[in-house]
């Protein structure tokens, strides 16, 4: 069963405000993270707070891996499935849409061409862009 989501009528400013907030943030995996990231767009677009059940439930990879087990429907993917329902070719992805790359495993805004994801290399902090195309999946966001 998927989540019904609506993007706001200025969900472009409140986008592109949200991202201009947050792309100096460093990564943290208990504070700061892709998931947190997507999901603090996503709010922005559309007021839903869809990380609320997982806040505070976890403070490293392994913990994460659990809560998506026991709360969520097992992993990334079939979490953001059953809330936006199937994926979408990647190619069909808009600004806005939720893309997900597998290696490094993460959780991105398509902003077009580009996609942001935050920064976690060991050298790159913040938020970074990669080519939407070379996303795995994508998940339409409301409209």
């Amino acid at each position: 069963m998927t989540t019904k989501i609506t993007r706001r009528e200025d969900w472009t400013k409140r986008l592109n405000a949200y991202v201009l907030k947050v792309h100096h943030k460093k990564f943290n995996f208990k504070t700061w993270n892709c998931i947190i990231f997507a999901n603090g767009a996503v709010k922005a677009m559309t007021g839903a707070d869809l990380y609320k059940k997982f806040r505070g439930t976890y403070s490293n990879e392994h913990e994460a891996a659990e809560q998506l087990r026991e709360i969520g429907s097992g992993t990334v993917y079939k979490t953001l499935r059953s809330i936006f329902g199937n994926s979408i070719p990647v190619a069909m992805a808009q600004r806005g849409d939720l893309v997900i790359i597998k290696n490094p495993y993460s959780v991105g805004i398509c902003r077009g061409i580009n996609s942001h994801f935050v920064g976690n290399d060991g050298e790159t902090h913040g938020i970074i862009e990669v080519g939407t195309l070379t996303a795995d999946y994508a998940f339409k966001v409301g409209r």
